[in-house]
């Protein structure tokens, strides 16, 4: 499959919040988050730590607006902390086995995971608990 076609399949979350905000007219989310964007650093230290652990298990390839390379531990831990200073604008992690992506976006505090299923799904859902994070399905868009 490829990876264009990814973004197509099913969506799972990595997230700091448990479940979707719902939308308020008081704007709270955005207080929230502005909050929370003064904690990047811890927060994609930990979106580091899950993907180190993952990487553990799998083959990943990196993929940013410079191309795409296989992953090793020095390399992913650089791309996650160029794209939370903003040097890169998104880092995609590749896992080719099992066709699935994870997207992390400069400006985003969660992670977007495509295709997980079975004990992959389960994998990623532990490896984010462990670090204080939730795993759930993405919203309709």
């Amino acid at each position: 499959m490829d990876m264009e076609e990814l973004f197509g399949k099913p969506a799972f979350l990595i997230d700091i919040f448990p479940k979707t905000v719902p939308t308020k007219a008081d704007g709270r989310y955005f207080e929230a988050e502005r909050f929370f964007q003064r904690s990047r650093r811890e927060i994609f230290g930990r979106f580091t730590a899950i993907l180190m652990k993952l990487y553990c298990y799998h083959d990943i390839e990196l993929v940013t607006e410079e191309g795409s390379r296989p992953a090793d531990a020095r390399l992913l831990a650089d791309l996650v902390d160029d794209c939370e200073s903003g040097r890169l604008s998104y880092v995609h992690f590749f896992l080719p086995e099992e066709e699935v992506l994870i997207t992390l976006f400069s400006g985003d505090l969660y992670m977007t995971v495509y295709n997980a299923q079975g004990a992959l799904s389960q994998l990623i859902s532990q490896l984010a608990g462990s670090e204080g994070l939730f795993f759930y399905p993405a919203p309709a868009v």
